[in-house]
């Protein structure tokens, strides 16, 4: 008997011990998915559903075991609920390979806390390029979810887009593009933004690492690439002030190349404050730049992606009160002392109440390029554009596929022969 006792006692222990590291995985995963640490908590939700097989049901269940421990819990999350921010966690990280397989087995839950679980999923599939299976998803969702808001509204939009989508990849005329990385931009980190500000000049905004940084702290700076024998190359830091954890970037120059117009944000506890500055040229040089007045900025707003117009206007994006909804693209005059005055909305004809962002124009068409993810396209930001004519803007159109695709489409640059833009391939 006593060795049976020895034997039971060790097996209680064994599960004891089980059960602290899975309550002990859980309550971290919980913890840093509160914070918005969807890394770390990703993380630890998978420690937590493989350790001892929790994965299986059934199998192992930390809640039914005793362990030796009197002190009092914190609650924690279900295992339904730890799939579900598990695949919450890997969306918001754009890392959707990892994401689907945890919203398909979420579907199948029961209760309003997944009520969004489907269309979460099929919104997993469209960035996976799964196309039929996302329409079925997304109209799974909608015959379940009994709500009308803006979901339901975002649902019956995804569907338009998946069969824009497929009409787009069946164009006969597909091999008449091609699509390359510029590599002399895309380094360590994130690289987007690009402006000529010459024949054979770019100016760009970066992430990269440059020595001047903590080690892994990646801080946006401007930077500039030469563009010679139909190639970039030759990647170095704009000689512009650049602040102790202050990101800059967006830029551009007036049309006599003296005058450079940026944002500058901070991030703090989650939450993003941008405002548009001015440079001057001083040689080789930018002066400090200097905060532009409160026409511009609005109190309170995110104020950012400037962009100098041919007849000297300035287009910006802001998500100030006034607009449409979301971020719009916005318009001011610039005085001969450079003050920026009379700020107008460019209204519906280009705004619409999700979001409008970086602005661009081709002077040789008079052609306003913008990106958006309020209109039917291919998922995500477009880049649309639209013409000036009659003292009006025309409808936007979509530039379509190879040009857009189904992931985030954004900074449009051109000079035949070459168009840049920004793509996340996240």
């Amino acid at each position: 008997m006593k060795k049976i006792f020895i034997t039971v006692s060790a097996i209680c222990l064994v599960l004891s011990a089980k059960a602290q590291f899975t309550y002990d995985y859980l309550k971290a995963a919980d913890e840093y998915y509160q914070k918005a640490d969807y890394y770390s908590a990703a993380q630890y939700y998978e420690k937590y559903l493989t350790t001892n097989g929790v994965m299986k049901n059934g199998e192992f269940d930390p809640y039914t075991v005793k362990t030796t421990s009197v002190k009092a819990r914190k609650e924690v999350s279900s295992k339904e609920q730890a799939i579900y921010n598990l695949a919450e966690s890997y969306r918001q990280l754009n890392y959707y390979v990892k994401a689907e397989p945890f919203y398909e087995e979420a579907a199948s839950f029961d209760g309003p806390k997944f009520s969004l679980a489907d269309y979460h999923y099929a919104t997993t599939l469209r960035a996976l390029g799964k196309f039929e299976e996302a329409e079925k998803a997304f109209r799974q969702f909608l015959a379940e979810y009994t709500v009308a808001d803006k979901y339901t509204e975002a649902a019956n939009r995804e569907i338009m887009n998946l069969q824009y989508i497929q009409v787009q990849m069946r164009k006969k005329d597909l091999n008449q593009y091609t699509i390359n990385p510029a590599d002399a931009f895309n380094a360590e980190g994130a690289s987007y933004a690009p402006v000529w500000t010459s024949a054979n000049t770019v100016y760009f905004t970066t992430t990269r690492p440059d020595g001047t940084s903590p080690k892994k702290e990646y801080i946006n700076k401007v930077y500039e690439a030469a563009y010679t024998d139909g190639a970039f190359a030759n990647a170095a830091k704009v000689a512009l002030t650049q602040p102790a954890e202050v990101h800059q970037g967006g830029t551009s120059i007036s049309a006599d190349g003296n005058t450079m117009y940026l944002t500058r944000w901070t991030i703090g506890e989650g939450s993003k404050s941008a405002s548009i500055y001015m440079s001057r040229k001083a040689g080789d040089t930018w002066s400090e730049p200097s905060l532009l007045n409160t026409m511009v900025n609005a109190m309170g707003a995110n104020n950012k992606q400037p962009l100098v117009m041919p007849d000297g206007k300035l287009l910006f994006a802001s998500d100030r009160e006034g607009g449409q909804g979301g971020y719009d693209l916005w318009m001011a005059d610039i005085n001969a002392s450079g003050e920026t005055t009379n700020v107008t909305n460019l209204g519906v004809a280009i705004n619409t109440k999700y979001n409008e962002e970086a602005p661009a124009y081709h002077a040789a068409s008079n052609t306003l390029v913008f990106s958006t993810d309020g209109r039917v396209g291919m998922g995500g930001y477009d880049l649309f554009f639209s013409k000036w004519d009659n003292g009006k803007w025309s409808d936007p159109e979509n530039f379509g596929y190879p040009v857009n695709s189904i992931k985030n489409d954004m900074y449009f640059a051109s000079r035949v022969p070459q168009i840049i833009f920004y793509r996340t391939y996240c």
